[in-house]
């Protein structure tokens, strides 16, 4: 799959996502595209009491 998909950031949240599909290979009509964004960006507080 990761020569399929090329996924270029952009600024402000803004990016492309290109989705090849290989030469001789079809996609069916009505074929369902699920596409899952993950947004990460964590965060975290440590105390520590010695």
């Amino acid at each position: 799959m990761e020569d399929l998909l090329a996924y270029t950031p952009g600024g402000t949240g803004v990016g492309q996502l290109v989705i090849t599909v290989p030469a001789g290979s079809t996609i069916e009509q009505n074929s369902p595209v699920v596409l899952a964004i993950t947004n990460f960006a964590p965060t975290s507080d440590t105390t520590v009491i010695t």
